[in-house]
């Protein structure tokens, strides 16, 4: 694109034109805009420096773009003579794709600062449809005081050049110039320029170059590794070219540190290195510095009040912070040239070096060693990785050194009150303190860091039981950097504000309850700590589930919920900021009525890299006075990408222990004996003991009778009729199978008189059954040379694998078929033993004796056989089991009946499911899809289901069960309503349903949006 001079149109209207341009160069200030405000700034070519560059014509518009906006050309181009001042031109083109680009595009805007810069435009004009259109003629040019950031108290007297086009279409591309000539003369002329090589929006072409004319070197350096540079020597200087093209955006996710910079940049500079700035910066601060009467009436002042020098530093910075307001008046020199500190006392206001000045100024009064230090609020860290710039930093704060130890102190805070010690200090990461001889930056970490954090002593009074309203009262303990950050909030707002907030926090716990008095605030500025006490009364703190009467009560660690930051570890691409300094101590006091409670001890502690937390539940049955107990300790103040799976499953082990559940059955609020009925929670263990019982007077009955009816005759290891080995085998539960193994080993023993253990090969008979195998494969070698009655070696290899498998599959949750399988796979040797007892009267004699049923055996069978008609029933899925299962292993009917009563549709697949139910799962069930949750079931006849969808669900809490009773899970849906699923604790299985059922429920959830249970 070869650029156009503004057309004229008569001889007059070009008179007009130099007689206005020559005005423009006269005049000053915003009286330079003609009474039709147009042309407030000089009109004028390119300069003669600039290399030309055409905007794209050849291009597509990408996905990406945003406002309707396609950026075509960023082209920026910065001359720096050998002396005189800077210019730097910049050249746009933007292609608008549709309305919303139109009404974005329309206004230009051009911000500068006239106390040292002044704006020539060169073009504004449009590409329609291959033709140029020029917009000066009929653009709409004023000059408007912008000040954009008054809002944090800067004046800076910068004013925008607002040009206002007409007649702009979808489907134009937008082309305009200008150029600022003139450099900020605090810098002394010494230069320095940045300018990021990525948008957060797509960009077809960039360019970026510094035309250098002084003979002293320029230093840069480039933090994007896909923009390349170029150095071309010229006659009278060198360029500096940097060249992008076909940029996609770069977006900064949310909750990104502040010093995280997703942006590729390039930097020039002209400091040789941090001495440079130093010794620029020293002489700003210190000529500001005072020694006058007023500055020594206010150290004397503190002298009288402060016994040492730790309260005389601390009541110098509140003095300053305190007394003198934050307001910065950034014209000019006076971005980093402050006031004296004679000027700052008079006006009681002043920005951040204003402040570090004056508290420079008492401090040394006082004859305590200080000085200024810069720092970059925002990069903080970053610095270290920066080029030494003159342009880098952005605040002051005093560096003050007392004792061997630095303190980092920033007057531009406020309500920081207490010792020295008690004070925070902020962590801007590097610094470059301004003292004599400084040449580097300096760690600008705290090395002494004040305690900061809450001590929180809530107390729950349950002790009118669960129809009556909990009285809760809140003793808090705010310290350090927390108190000062709620003195701030209650300046700028009042204490009923705060108790709305505070009301507000914990009805997202406690939706019922209502404040008893108003929040009471004590300040106790000696030790830097505020107090809060709060009393409130929960109606409804327990929560009766109607599906078996039961009531919950949750105490949840809300004080450190906030902190447990979540998000997307798939989508995650860039650091992710966590909060600190942050200590949190929190300590539940439950309050009991008059029933025979019953809680574990519980001990839960995680530490790592990122945090510290700890977790203990006591129960002290006297007073009946339930003690819940946390602590959070922050260590960083980020995760890298790379560490965030780890940090993810620490907050998520957490997440499950940061909320505490307890129960009441409905049999205990009649008889007023415990939280659950004893003979209901404990018919489990006396049915066991029962049969267990059973199976020691069967034992005992066998033993007798063996004496009874010894065998006559001498067998061949140890033989019995298959029937009789499969179905004792079974019915016994594989226990007929360590004394099947350690007859046949007993045989071996006699006949070899052989120093062995047949018990033990009995008992370990999973490791044993290969050399019994191979005893009797020699056995069968040695007795039928030519016939093989056992199956060949490789294959009892296979069969020997396959038994010590089994052992694995009943680890797995399968003990029926694992014990069905080692019986199968026994048959083939217990076949031989019988085989080769079958050819002799007195053997056949003793195999008879053996397989001989008696009334034990039939009272064996009655006993093992219901056991074990379930046990297979439960994990085929024919029957519910005592444990949770997987949903494919629901039969197909059991599919078809959820179907028809709409518990699930046809389309769901059921990850995991529950029944409590003895004979069918028409009764009850809980389980979940990859879409929903469900449970249902029959109360006098009639069905009752519940469910959700994981988007309907707002909040899923967990009361773990032991190993004889179910896990609670209670499901609160987005509207507040809940309901409550059972898992039984029977093998660990409800583990995997609760973190199986949370894992889906975040993954159709937004990104923080996680919860575990108890």
């Amino acid at each position: 694109m070869t650029y156009t001079k503004h057309p004229v149109s008569s001889s007059i209207g070009a008179v007009l034109r130099v007689l206005l341009a020559v005005w423009l160069l006269c005049a000053t200030g915003p009286a330079t805009a003609w009474i039709w405000d147009k042309y407030p700034v000089p009109i004028k070519d390119r300069p003669d420096w600039v290399l030309p560059k055409e905007a794209p014509t050849d291009f597509t518009v990408p996905d990406q773009i945003t406002q309707g906006i396609y950026h075509l050309l960023v082209d920026t181009q910065v001359h720096v003579p050998e002396s005189g001042e800077p210019e730097y031109f910049y050249h746009f083109a933007r292609h608008l794709v549709n309305l919303t680009g139109v009404k974005q595009a329309s206004q230009i805007q051009i911000d500068y600062n006239p106390e040292y810069q002044s704006p020539r435009l060169h073009e504004v004009a449009v590409w329609r449809e291959g033709k140029r259109i020029d917009k000066l003629d009929t653009a709409r040019i004023t000059l408007v005081n912008s000040e954009k950031d008054l809002d944090q108290m800067l004046y800076s007297g910068e004013q925008t050049l607002h040009i206002l086009l007409d007649d702009i279409r979808a489907g134009d591309t937008l082309e305009y110039s200008y150029t600022l000539k003139g450099y900020n003369p605090i810098y002394d002329g010494v230069f320095a320029f940045d300018h990021y090589t990525d948008w957060p929006v797509p960009v077809e072409e960039l360019s970026i170059s510094v035309y250098w004319q002084k003979s002293q070197p320029l230093y840069n350096r480039i933090s994007d590794k896909a923009a390349k540079m170029r150095i071309v020597a010229e006659e009278k200087g060198i360029r500096y070219i940097v060249e992008k093209s076909g940029i996609d955006a770069v977006m900064k996710e949310e909750d990104t540190p502040g010093w995280f910079e997703p942006y590729g940049l390039v930097r020039f500079s002209e400091s040789a290195d941090w001495q440079d700035i130093a010794d620029w910066a020293r002489p700003l601060m210190e000529e500001g510095v005072a020694s006058g009467p007023e500055i020594q009436k206010i150290a004397n002042d503190i002298e009288r009040k402060a016994v040492d020098r730790p309260h005389r530093i601390a009541q110098a910075l509140q003095y300053v912070q305190g007394e003198i307001r934050y307001y910065g008046i950034e014209i000019g020199e006076n971005s980093h040239r402050p006031l004296s500190a004679e000027q700052t006392l008079a006006r009681r206001y002043g920005d951040c070096k204003d402040k570090a000045v004056l508290l420079l100024s008492i401090l040394r009064a006082l004859g305590i060693e200080a000085y200024a230090a810069l720092v970059n609020s925002q990069l903080r860290r970053g610095v270290g990785d920066a080029l030494p710039a003159i342009n880098l930093f952005n605040h002051v704060i005093v560096s003050v050194i007392y004792d061997g130890k630095v303190y980092w102190l920033d007057p531009s805070r406020e309500y920081q009150y207490g010792n020295l010690s008690l004070i925070h200090q902020p962590d801007y990461g590097y610094a470059l303190v301004l003292k004599p001889g400084a040449n580097a930056l300096t760690d600008a970490r705290p090395q002494y860091q004040a305690y900061s954090g809450n001590e929180l002593h809530e107390s729950f009074d349950l002790t009118a039981g669960p129809q009556a309203p909990a009285l809760y009262t809140a003793h808090t303990v705010v310290m350090g950097l927390n108190a000062e950050k709620l003195r701030r909030t209650l300046a700028g707002s009042n204490q009923n504000n705060a108790q709305k907030d505070y009301l507000n926090f914990y009805k997202r716990f406690y939706p019922s309850i209502q404040p008893l008095q108003p929040a009471a605030f004590k300040d106790r500025p000696e030790l830097n700590e505020m107090e809060v006490d709060e009393k409130y009364s929960i109606q409804n703190i327990w929560e009766q589930n109607p599906r078996d009467k039961k009531h919950f009560a949750w105490f949840h660690a809300h004080a450190i919920m906030p902190y447990l930051k979540t998000v997307d570890p798939e989508q995650r691409q860039q650091p992710l900021a966590l909060e600190h300094p942050v200590n949190i101590h929190q300590l539940i006091e439950v309050n009991l009525q008059d029933y025979r409670w019953d809680f574990e001890n519980e001990d839960f502690s995680e530490g790592n890299p990122f945090f510290s937390f700890s977790k203990s539940v006591r129960f002290i049955p006297a007073s009946r006075k339930l003690l819940i107990e946390y602590n959070y300790t922050s260590k960083m103040d980020f995760v890298a990408p790379v560490n965030l799976k780890y940090y993810l499953e620490a907050i998520d082990a957490v997440r499950e222990q940061s909320r505490y559940g307890i129960l009441i059955r409905p049999a205990a609020l009649a008889g007023g004996t415990d939280t659950e009925s004893r003979a209901e929670r404990d018919y489990v263990l006396y049915a066991l003991l029962g049969y267990l019982g059973a199976f020691v007077l069967l034992f005992a009955v066998w033993r007798l009778q063996r004496r009874r009816h010894l065998l006559k005759g001498d067998a061949l290891y140890y033989p019995v009729a298959l029937p009789k080995f499969a179905v004792m085998w079974l019915c016994s539960f594989g226990l007929y199978g360590f004394y099947w193994f350690y007859r046949n080993w007993k045989h071996v023993q006699r006949r070899d008189r052989a120093n062995m253990m047949p018990a033990m090969r009995g008992i370990l008979h999973w490791i044993w059954y290969y050399p019994l195998y191979d005893e009797l494969r020699r056995d069968n070698a040695a007795r039928y040379p030519l016939r093989r009655h056992l199956p060949p070696q490789p294959a009892g290899v296979a069969l020997a694998v396959a038994f010590l498998g089994t052992a694995v599959v009943a680890g797995l949750g399968y003990p029926g078929f694992a014990m069905c399988a080692c019986m199968l796979l026994t048959l083939p040797l217990a076949n031989y033993v019988n085989y080769i007892n079958s050819d002799d009267d007195q053997r056949r004699k003793a195999f008879k004796h053996h397989s001989r049923w008696r009334p034990r055996h039939a009272m064996l069978v009655l006993l093992g056989a219901p056991l074990l008609v379930s046990l297979l029933g439960a994990e085929t899925g024919l029957i519910p089991g005592e444990k949770v299962v997987e949903g494919k292993a629901l039969l197909g009917y059991n599919l078809k009946f959820l179907q028809r009563r709409g518990v699930i549709q046809p389309t769901d697949e059921i990850r995991y499911f529950y029944s409590n139910t003895l004979i069918s799962i028409h009764g009850d069930g809980n389980g979940f899809s990859d879409r929903h949750v469900f449970t249902y079931w029959k109360d006098d006849g009639e069905f009752y289901f519940e469910g959700a969808t994981f988007d309907e669900i707002r909040d899923i809490n967990v009361i773990w069960g032991r190993w004889n009773s179910d896990t609670v899970i209670e499901i609160i849906r987005n509207n507040g309503s809940r309901f409550t699923l059972y898992a039984s604790a029977a093998g660990h299985k409800d583990r995997a349903f609760v973190n199986a059922l949370l894992e889906r429920w975040k993954k159709r959830r937004q990104p923080g949006a996680v919860a575990a249970g108890l």
